[in-house]
Formats: structure tokens, sequence, C-alpha cells
């Protein structure tokens, strides 16, 4: 239509008549024409803009949202920078108080086992299921807490709390064998059996589990020393110089009904000779060989003597070296300096352990100065 305008009002600009029309009809047509491109530009500018607008809405939309997920990483590194540093506090805490323990400075001990107390509600209290490395910290804390009230002979507390550990982390074989410890130190013996076999179905080549398996026989108030020696055995099956096995497999041979002298003065000399000033393996040597027949005293002597040379304050060492010169003064009463030597190291037994009173005072090795006026005066005191 706009075409068939213009060519009618070029027809008319050249009539006379309608000639100033048509100059009008021009001009308004010009304006027009400048009126509709301006409008159509302003309205391609508006959809443009519009179209940016939307673009920025949308990508500051974006950035919001990345900008949200970063803040989200950023806490969550913190979160979990915080959590490490607060693990790695309470894994100091815990060793600190472990060592202490060790030394038995257990006020100190509960001091550190205290601050770790406080950081276990940040550390776990946000946690539905443990996981197995927070079970390892958790059940060592109350490991600890037991260990040091085992410590301070409270044995009710110990165990509460090796209770709670190994609930928490049921293959913690630490605190099974640590338990086990404490029911042998209470003279608990059945019940420490029950540990050290819970330790060994854990940790099967735990040689520590299998020899104190070994002591819970052994030092029973009616001892199976055969049992004992089965499981000193596998001890030294996992490890056969293990001094500890050899010495306590030595006296388990001895003490059995039918005693294996030559067997027991094997393992304690083999124990001797792996650790020369190893002072259980040379006082049991020492024993074995003044008990055993024929019996040797001189020898015993020697042995009885390398002890003291090694702990002087050893009272067992002392008594076993009276009654070795006791029964050597009973084969030469000419020798009257082993009767000296007797009623001197027995003095000195009596001092360090007043046990050896009573204990004197029926010996069989002590028979021969029975009545001697002396040795009455320091048994009767």
């Amino acid at each position: 239509m706009y075409p068939i305008v213009l060519n009618f009002v070029r027809e008319a600009s050249q009539s006379s008549s309608f000639g100033w029309i048509g100059i009008l009809l021009t001009i308004f047509m010009g304006v027009l024409t400048v009126f509709l491109i301006f409008i159509g530009y302003e309205y391609f500018q508006r959809r443009k803009m519009l179209s940016y607008i939307t673009e920025a809405k949308k990508e500051a939309k974006e950035a919001k949202h990345t900008a949200e997920e970063m803040l989200i990483k950023i806490t969550e590194v913190y979160d979990k920078a915080k959590i490490s540093e607060q693990k790695s506090e309470f894994f100091n805490l815990l060793s600190k108080s472990d060592s202490l323990i060790s030394e038995e400075k257990f006020d100190e001990a509960s001091d550190y086992l205290k601050k770790a107390e406080e950081l276990i509600d940040d550390l776990f209290k946000d946690v539905k299921e443990l996981s197995d490395a927070d079970k390892f910290f958790f059940s060592r804390y109350y490991t600890n807490w037991g260990k040091l009230y085992s410590g301070k002979k409270d044995y009710k507390e110990a165990f509460t709390n090796y209770a709670k550990a190994v609930d928490i982390n049921p293959t913690n074989d630490y605190a099974y064998f640590s338990w086990g410890l404490a029911l042998s130190d209470a003279s608990l013996h059945e019940e420490a059996e029950i540990k050290y076999r819970k330790v060994i179905e854990i940790n099967p080549s735990l040689i520590e589990a299998h020899v104190n398996l070994g002591n819970s026989f052994y030092d029973r108030d009616e001892p199976n020393y055969d049992e004992a020696i089965i499981h000193y055995q596998r001890a030294l099956e996992i490890d056969p110089d293990n001094l500890v096995a050899l010495s306590n497999l030595g006296s388990a041979n001895l003490r059995k009904e039918d005693p294996d002298y030559d067997k027991a003065i094997t393992l304690f000399s083999k124990a001797i000779k792996l650790n020369p000033n190893f002072e259980k393996a040379l006082l049991s040597l020492a024993i074995a060989l003044g008990t055993k027949t024929p019996k040797e005293y001189e020898e015993s002597i020697v042995y009885f003597k390398r002890v003291l040379s090694i702990n002087p304050t050893n009272a067992s060492a002392y008594y076993g070296l009276a009654c070795c010169y006791c029964q050597l003064f009973s084969e030469d009463t000419s020798k009257i300096e082993n009767k000296q030597l007797c009623l001197f190291n027995l003095r000195k037994a009596i001092k360090l352990d007043s046990n050896y009173v009573e204990k004197s005072k029926t010996d069989e090795d002590l028979d021969f100065l029975r009545d001697d006026t002396e040795f009455i005066e320091i048994v009767e005191g």
C-alpha cells in the first residue's frame, strides 16, 4: 500500500492544481518514514536490551548459584580441616596420657584425658555412624581411662572403661589385652583367660597374648602348668627367641607334677645366652640348679650372685644363697664360713621381704640350722 500512496503523491505533485498538496504529502510521508524508521530502531534496540538484561539475569543467577556452591565447599573444607586439627589434638592428648600412665603419673594423665573429653562433643556429636578411624580414637580414649584406673588399683572403674572401649570397637585387641592384664593383677585369672583368648582371636600373632594366657593358668590358686606350657610353646612358635616365653616355659617345667629339670635348665640357659642380664632367667636357673638331683649348690651360688650384681635388692636371691650355704655347711661342718654366709644372706632376705620369716620356719633347706641360737634369733626377731 505504501508504494501506491507514494505514486499518488508523485502524480499529484506534477499536476498544477494539486502541486501544493503533493508537496505537503511528500513532506508528510518523509516525516512518517523517518518516524517509522526511528520507532523500528527503538523497538529493535529495546528488544536487544531486554535480551541483554535477560541474559545478564541468567548469568547473575548462575553466578550466584556457583558462589553459593563455592561457599558451601569452602565451609566443608574448613569444617574438615577443623575436625582434622581437633582429631590430631585428640590423638596427641591420648598419646601423652598413655606415656604418663606408663610412668605412673596418674593425676597428670587424668588432666590430659579430661582435655580430650572436651573435644569429644565437637568430634562426634553429629556423627550418626562412627568410621573405623573414629572408633579407633574413641575406643582408645576409654582404654586409657581403663589403664589409668588399673594403675591406681581401682579395678571396678577400670573394667567399666574397658567394657566401653570394646563396645565401641569390638576389634580393639589392645583394650582386651589391657583388660586381661588388669584382671590378672586383680588375681581374677579365669576371667583374664577369656580376655586373652579374645585378643588371640582378633590378633593370633600377638606373642604377649599367648604368654599372658599361659600366665593365667600358671598363676591360679590351683595352677595348671601343663596348660600353661601349651601356650608358652605357642608363643615360641611365633618367636623362638622370646625371652619371657623361654623363661616362663622353663618355670612351668620346673613346677609341673613331674618336673623336667633338664628342659628347664636348657630354656633358662638359652634366655641368658640371648640376654646375659636377664634377671628372671638367671634367678630361675639358680633355683633349678639348687633343686635338681644331683644338686649343684656351687653353680647355683654363681647365678644367685649374678642376679644380685644386676639387682642388689632381690630378696629371692639372698634367700637362695642362704639355702645353698646352709646345705653346703650340712655337708661339711668344718667350713664354718658357710654357716655365717647362710645367716648373713638370710638376714638380708628378711630385711628386704618379711615374708621370708614364715618361709624360713618350715623350709627343709634350712633344717640343719633349725636349733641354732643365731638362726632362731633371726627368725623369731
